[in-house]
């Protein structure tokens, strides 16, 4: 969701493999209308809020919150994601990396080859492999 005036809900929405992003504005008592919403700020926090980013040599560097300084994580990604403590990484033979702490080592191979990996705010691992 990106937006509520009291009457709609704006969201955004893409899909990685064939696009195209687009904003849709749902009026409540749509038949699109979610019967469902997820309360962010309601969830337990699973811990720090980790920030990981690619720098433009595909280092990966990571910090918990937003003050202090960002650490090298020892390894090189095309994509990375994160959410609570957690973070995963792609490759670039687009294998699923994943660990819970800050240091330069300790990603753990989660078996798979993927397109996109996410990691949720409660840190769990999504991703979409090759097959869809």
């Amino acid at each position: 969701m990106e937006a509520w005036d009291g009457t709609n809900l704006v969201i955004s929405e893409d899909n990685y493999a064939t696009g195209p992003f687009r904003w849709r504005a749902i009026t409540a008592g749509d038949a699109q209308w979610p019967s469902h919403f997820i309360h962010f700020k309601d969830l337990a926090s699973a811990g720090q809020n980790r920030v990981s980013v690619l720098a433009p040599d595909s280092e990966v560097y990571a910090k918990d919150g937003l003050s202090g300084g960002w650490l090298g994580q020892g390894t090189r990604a095309i994509a990375v994601s994160d959410g609570g403590p957690r973070q995963a990484l792609l490759n670039s033979d687009h294998q699923v990396y994943a660990k819970d702490d800050l240091g330069a080592d300790g990603w753990l191979d989660q078996g798979t080859a993927a397109v996109k990996v996410v990691v949720g705010l409660t840190g769990q691992l999504a991703i979409l492999t090759p097959d869809n």
